[in-house]
């Protein structure tokens, strides 16, 4: 039973990794690359069904353009990516999913809605290092106080979070101000940093301010700098 579980597991990954090929390689392809990439988007179904001849003449493509997408996504050919899509769409998980556009209707804009936060929370699962997460739990559960920065629309990420754990019976609080982020992260002594616990709420590792206030809360920066 445990093996079995296993497999879908790893399953998922997959199907979700490809998705995830595909996304990341669409803007570096070629523009005719690209009309491929966004038609197996926007018609996974469809393609799985269909002959490299037939995807060809749906995207107004040659064969070897055809060829070519596959190879970029690291296939060796199209009975390959077809192999990997049909295996993604067996899932019943809709990994491949377009954005919503005027033109839907509202039974289309529910389906996308939740489709895309179906698809975004199996992918998390699935990407989730149950030793890491293991790790980040203890360290947390045995912190005295635990301190959440974020700025933009993570601050506000940061301070549902700092609820979520005051409902929990912890010491929590969530600075979304990058000056009161050093600030606090400043005062912690080295003792303090034992027993604090400090969680950065970002999608992107590119704050300036907010990277400095972790820096201090860890001792790897100056606790003053101009300006500060």
């Amino acid at each position: 039973m445990a093996a079995a579980a296993v497999a879908i597991t790893d399953e998922a990954a997959a199907s979700d990794a490809l998705v995830s090929r595909i996304t990341a390689v669409r803007l570096s392809l070629r523009p005719s690359e690209q009309r491929v990439a966004s038609y197996v988007l926007g018609q996974p179904n469809r393609v799985a069904h269909m002959a490299i001849a037939e995807l060809a003449e749906a995207v107004g493509v040659t064969d070897p353009t055809i060829a070519r997408f596959c190879q970029a996504l690291g296939f060796t050919g199209y009975k390959a990516f077809k192999v990997a899509l049909a295996k993604s769409l067996a899932t019943g998980v809709p990994y491949v999913h377009t954005d919503v556009s005027a033109q839907d209707s509202s039974a289309d804009v529910i389906a996308k809605v939740f489709d895309r936060s179906i698809a975004t929370l199996i992918a998390m699962r699935n990407q989730v290092d149950p030793k890491l997460l293991e790790r980040a739990a203890e360290a947390v559960a045995g912190a005295r106080r635990v301190e959440f920065y974020g700025v933009g629309n993570s601050g506000v990420v940061a301070m549902d979070a700092q609820h979520k754990f005051f409902l929990l019976g912890m010491h929590t609080v969530a600075y979304n101000d990058p000056h009161w982020q050093v600030q606090s992260a400043a005062l912690l002594t080295p003792h303090a940093r034992h027993d604090s616990n400090l969680r950065t709420c970002t999608a992107r590792w590119r704050n300036r301010d907010r990277n400095y206030g972790a820096r201090v809360a860890t001792g790897k920066a100056s606790r003053h700098r101009a300006g500060g």
